[in-house]
């Protein structure tokens, strides 16, 4: 049987992890007294953020009744570096500075991890490889699980119409993707309107959008979509989805999506980064924002190459990220 503590939901409350700070104390005993008389074969954890809330069950695994996983969707130091680059970019230095202190309490983390637990899992081979590089000597067992999507049936294929749409999903909240959108909408979108053959639509749709990002609303070709209900019918809209991330980790879900959606992708590497995909037969990867704009203007001009990058990114996707994958990988003998 499967018990799960969700901190919020045993007080009866329902306020998010983290809206009130003042009763994190009180979340983090809820969750001790959820279970208390039971006795577990496995405690899995879910990122270094929920560790609080498994703290009470150690006694289970001093006297080696539980195996303790530990679920990372991500290399945090790495990320929170990254963002550190980002606030930097921007001349953010409070922010800038709170992303390198919590880059290295990460890193500290990470550097005994494996040697305390006993499976670690991993979203890529890429991060598999930082975590061993940073630990040494080891006993826990590292497993990569992959991201998985669920793959829409039959999806059509990407209209090919006016105005030439360029679809960004993402949860805005998160600085990264804002700073993606305003990447996409100030810098490749101009390159586009200039050189493209015909108009240009810039959706960008997901929750939590800042300020920043609504702001791009009055860009003539930006539509500010904001959260929607399902995302299949603006996958249903556009003719390119693009990744245009330049700070993050783990493996971008929004990437795999598209691509379960039959859309030609053109993403930077970082948006790309530790998924089993190949530049040119999967999908297109740019870097800078005048050869991003042109990776989208091949799929304008080659209808061949955008429907073999569509179809191929499809059956790459139902292969390594169907949602029948973890089950394959978790039943495996080890």
């Amino acid at each position: 049987a499967i018990r799960v503590v969700p901190p919020a939901r045993a007080l009866g409350r329902g306020e998010p992890l983290g809206q009130d700070v003042a009763l994190y104390g009180e979340w983090t005993a809820a969750a001790g007294r959820a279970f208390s008389s039971e006795r577990f074969d496995v405690i899995h954890v879910f990122r270094r953020a929920a560790l609080p809330f498994a703290e009470c069950y150690q006694v289970s695994a001093r006297s080696g009744a539980a195996d303790w996983h530990l679920d990372l969707d991500d290399v945090e130091s790495r990320s929170q570096a990254r963002l550190a680059g980002l606030y930097a970019r921007y001349g953010r230095a409070a922010e800038q500075a709170d992303a390198e202190r919590l880059a290295a309490e990460a890193g500290a983390f990470e550097g005994t991890v494996l040697r305390v637990w006993d499976r670690v899992y991993v979203c890529s081979a890429l991060d598999r490889a930082d975590l061993l590089a940073r630990s040494g000597e080891h006993r826990a067992e590292v497993v990569v699980l992959p991201n998985v999507v669920a793959l829409p049936v039959d999806p059509g294929p990407a209209p090919r119409g006016r105005p030439l749409t360029l679809l960004f999903v993402a949860s805005f909240g998160h600085v990264p993707n804002a700073d993606a959108a305003g990447w996409l909408c100030r810098q490749i979108l101009p390159v586009l309107r200039e050189r493209a053959p015909v108009p240009v639509r810039v959706l960008l749709v997901g929750s939590g959008v800042p300020p920043v990002v609504q702001d791009l609303d009055h860009i003539p070709e930006v539509h500010v979509v904001g959260p929607v209900p399902d995302v299949a019918a603006w996958y249903r809209q556009a003719d390119i989805a693009v990744v245009p991330l330049r700070a993050g980790g783990g493996t971008r879900i929004k990437v795999l999506e598209a691509l379960a959606h039959r859309r030609p992708v053109v993403s930077t590497a970082l948006g790309a980064e530790g998924l089993d995909l190949v530049d040119g037969e999967h999908l297109l990867v740019a870097d800078r924002a005048h050869h991003f704009a042109e990776q989208c203007l091949r799929l304008v001009t080659d209808a061949a190459l955008a429907a073999r990058l569509a179809d191929a990114g499809r059956a790459r996707v139902a292969a390594r990220y169907g949602p029948g994958v973890p089950g394959e990988i978790l039943s495996a003998p080890r």
